[in-house]
Order: C-alpha cells, then sequence, then structure tokens
C-alpha cells in the first residue's frame, strides 16, 4: 500500500517530452509482433524509447534556441526577393501501411518561423512520393497565407533535382505536374532547394509527429 504515496518522475537524464517517442515504440512493436512474430516486453520497449529521446536530446544540443534554429538563406544564383518566405518541408512514411505524415515549416528572411502546418495522408506508394506530396501540400498552404516569394527546401536531392531539371519520374509524374503548375501559376517567385537533413530536423520531427496522430484533416 505504500506504492500508493509514491511520486511518479520523469526518466533520469531526459528534459525532452518521451511520449511521443515511447506511442511510436509501443506501435512498431505492435508490429513486429504482428509481422515478424517478435515480442517485447514493457521494460524492453520503455527502455528503447528513454534511448531514443536521450539520442534526439543529444542531436538538439547543438542548436542555441529553445525552439526551432534560425534558418539561413540558401545560396542561389540570382537575387532573392526580401519578401522571400522559406519553406521546409519534410515527410515520414510507414512502408507497410502505405501511410505518411507530411509536414512544412514557414521562416521568414532573419529565419524566424511564421507558420506551419502539417497533414496525414495515406495511400503513399514509397518515401520519395511522401516527400512530394509535403511538398505540393506546403504550396497549397502557402497561397492560403497569401505568400508571393516563397523558397522550397527539402531534403530529397531526388525531388530537388527532378524540379530544378524538369525530368520527372514516372511513378512521380502527377505530383510534380502539381507542383510546378502551382509554383509557375500562384506566385510570383518560386524556386526549389536542397537542404541537409542536420537543418531539417524540425520538419522531420513534425512530419513523425504528424504520422503518429493518425488520420485527420490537414492543420496549421
Amino acid at each position: 500500500m505504500t506504492s500508493y504515496s509514491w511520486k511518479v518522475i520523469p526518466p533520469y537524464g531526459i528534459s525532452i517530452n518521451a511520449f511521443p517517442w515511447l506511442c511510436w515504440f509501443i506501435w512498431t512493436s505492435r508490429n513486429q509482433l504482428i509481422f515478424e512474430k517478435k515480442p517485447s516486453t514493457a521494460p524492453e520497449i520503455v527502455a528503447r524509447a528513454i534511448i531514443a529521446s536521450r539520442e534526439c536530446e543529444q542531436e538538439q544540443i547543438h542548436f542555441d534556441a529553445p525552439t526551432a534554429p534560425k534558418i539561413s538563406l540558401p545560396s542561389v544564383p540570382f537575387p532573392i526577393h526580401p519578401q522571400t518566405i522559406l519553406c521546409n518541408t519534410d515527410a515520414a512514411w510507414k512502408s507497410d501501411l502505405g501511410t505518411g505524415g507530411l509536414a512544412w515549416i514557414f521562416s521568414n528572411e532573419d529565419g524566424s518561423e511564421v507558420g506551419r502546418g502539417s497533414c496525414f495522408q495515406d495511400h503513399i506508394s514509397s518515401a520519395c512520393m511522401a516527400e512530394a506530396l509535403a511538398i505540393r501540400q506546403a504550396l497549397l498552404s502557402a497561397i492560403d497565407l497569401n505568400i508571393n516569394h516563397i523558397c522550397l527546401r527539402s531534403d530529397s536531392q531526388v525531388l530537388v533535382r527532378a524540379l530544378e531539371s524538369g525530368r520527372r519520374p514516372i511513378d512521380l509524374y502527377g505530383v510534380l505536374s502539381d507542383i510546378v503548375t502551382v509554383s509557375l501559376s500562384s506566385f510570383t517567385s518560386c524556386f526549389f532547394t536542397f537542404v541537409s537533413r542536420d537543418f531539417n530536423w524540425h520538419a522531420d520531427s513534425y512530419a513523425k509527429a504528424r504520422l503518429l496522430s493518425g488520420p485527420s484533416p490537414c492543420f496549421s
């Protein structure tokens, strides 16, 4: 009975919220049990979640700000309009279910966040398709926000090269065509650039959280 008076404290050595990681490893352990017949005990799942939380926290230590870091403008061979809005996009994809979490984050010239949005979507055939859908959804969101000058930043070199060269893979042809059409018809200036994952972690985390939250309307 003395256990009822014990105080519950968070795992030692973790200052960030470990709950999303716990949900993620419960989900993956469930899939391993169903599809691979590999059971996991509750302590094992908790331990994995704690380890992942600590690793995530360590990866973020080099950022000075406790929130999203300042984002520098990409280097481009032509002048950037002073009102250009940066948009970092990313997607998280589950191959076994064909579902994805799409996310985009808008930042102004000095790198301060000015808005964000995310969406859950199913029937996604590949990780690259999920990334492309995130870019398309980000453009549609930018239109709603009356953004005229935009720079889309993605950590998918395949997509950036396809958009820059005009060569569209067959499996992505429809989505990439939509992206090009929207970018040309709805913005005064719109261009795409590659950003390394080290500087896209905030969009990546947002996409993973959206995937975990499951089906619901797009929200900002």
